[in-house]
């Protein structure tokens, strides 16, 4: 689980698309589907989900409230509108009530994808006037590295000029080690510059984490850009 929530923090770093689960969604049948949906939460006005799919994937949603009209999510959208390049997704766009492109939360309209080999490679950010765009985390482009075994193994930050950028967290890049079962035993990461630095969320520059034989981290380490020990647990 620790693995888990230290990928998903990178994640956000490179790609951040907000979106609510669409696990319910799946296996929908070609056409529009209209769906009570109670897992949102109280704080949400969206009482309705209208969803339209097209080859078994969901291309539409529309945030409806308890009158059926449109109405903004937590996340300051109304529509979602995604495209496919077989199976996978290349574009994800958002709206608001009057059905024009909409910056959402995170200050973004559109994100843009590119994959390769069945791996996301890239990520691009647009504004709703259709320009690249830095999201509220002052990132553009984040694009991802992998090894010969197609392994995750770095992300990199990029500004809109394509250059290194360090986006709120004070990071650049974040580059992965694993273990001969693909499990992340070190997480270190960099400036502009290539140099260490700490994380401004976790106070860390270099992670590193054990595991048992059956797949559990049983220690973690956190050392700042000097290598001294931050915490462990």
């Amino acid at each position: 689980m620790k693995q888990q929530r230290q990928i998903w923090f990178i994640l956000m770093i490179t790609i951040s698309l907000a979106s609510c689960s669409m696990s319910q969604y799946k296996n929908l049948p070609q056409g529009k589907q209209i769906i009570a949906n109670a897992q949102r939460g109280p704080e949400n006005p969206c009482a309705w989900d209208e969803i339209w799919t097209e080859n078994n994937k969901w291309v539409e949603i529309r945030c409806l409230g308890s009158d059926k009209k449109l109405q903004e999510d937590i996340f300051g959208v109304a529509i979602r509108k995604q495209r496919y390049s077989g199976e996978y997704m290349i574009e994800s766009s958002h709206y608001g009530r009057d059905e024009r492109l909409k910056e959402d939360i995170h200050g973004i309209a559109i994100l843009r994808f590119k994959w390769e080999n069945g791996k996301k490679m890239e990520v691009r950010r647009y504004g709703a006037d259709g320009n690249l765009k830095e999201d509220t985390d002052g990132i553009a482009i984040g694009r991802n590295f992998y090894d010969k075994d197609g392994n995750w193994i770095e992300s990199r930050n990029y500004d809109i000029d394509d250059k290194l950028k360090e986006g709120k967290m004070g990071v650049a890049v974040v580059r992965f080690k694993r273990d001969g079962y693909g499990r992340v035993i070190e997480l270190s990461y960099y400036d502009i510059d290539g140099k260490l630095t700490e994380d401004r969320k976790s106070g860390c520059a270099l992670e590193r984490m054990q595991w048992n034989d059956e797949g559990h981290s049983i220690k973690k380490e956190c050392l700042d850009r000097d290598l001294k020990l931050v915490f462990k647990e």
